[in-house]
């Protein structure tokens, strides 16, 4: 019988049940852990607790798709990783758009339920955050906004959260560092996820995988 595990847990259990989930298999049941249960638990129409009980595990190893570690859009070794609900969709990609057209500096990522229900953002990499925004909800346009940078010097941008949970300093990979929004100029709930080296933005598909939350499962293009 599947050990009862929750938040704090450890070891080989913990490993397969983030298998299970598509998620890097450390072995900590830690904040990312918990978010992509309580996840999975609504999905199920269950309480979502983030305790994963002899049920849970049940629906777990009876429903995972061959599929589970396929990336979903973007590197498929890459420094940031986006973990987002299913039904996700890349609505704008990076590059000119509109009339007359004007450089889109990232991707925007938006999904089924957002508008009620705003996914958290969780951090893509283990890094810093080397910049943010809590006190203005335009932001110069972006709202609420975030600037991570990972070991190697590349950075992440996000803009338009809700909210914004840490300030500068370090952080883990999966770890919960905001929420998504419709701050600043914006039409709706979705995330503006930026790549940028040096300063400069550039074409995210090369350094970025946005993955199912739940399973790795391929996202609508």
């Amino acid at each position: 019988m599947r050990p009862v595990l929750a938040y704090g847990a450890r070891g080989a259990p913990v490993q397969q049940l983030q298998r299970l989930l598509g998620l890097k298999p450390d072995g900590l049941f830690g904040p990312g852990t918990r978010a992509a249960v309580q996840a999975y638990q609504r999905r199920l129409g269950v309480t979502p607790d983030g305790v994963v009980g002899p049920d849970t595990w049940a629906v777990l190893e009876g429903s995972i798709p061959e599929t589970w570690a396929a990336a979903s859009w973007g590197a498929a070794r890459a420094p940031f990783v986006l973990r987002l609900p299913p039904g996700w969709q890349v609505t704008s990609g990076f590059g000119p758009r509109g009339t007359p057209p004007q450089d889109h500096g990232g991707i925007d990522l938006a999904g089924a339920g957002w508008e009620t229900e705003p996914p958290l953002f969780l951090a893509p990499c283990a890094g810093e955050v080397v910049a943010s925004n809590a006190g203005d909800p335009w932001g110069g346009g972006y709202g609420f906004w975030m600037l991570l940078r990972e070991p190697g010097g590349l950075e992440f941008f996000a803009g338009h959260l809700s909210e914004v949970y840490v300030g500068d300093g370090r952080v883990q990979e999966g770890q919960p560092l905001g929420r998504f929004g419709n701050t600043g100029h914006s039409y709706g709930v979705h995330l503006h996820a930026e790549t940028r080296r040096g300063g400069e933005a550039f074409d995210p598909e090369s350094v970025l995988r946005v993955e199912d939350l739940l399973h790795g499962q391929r996202g609508a293009a």
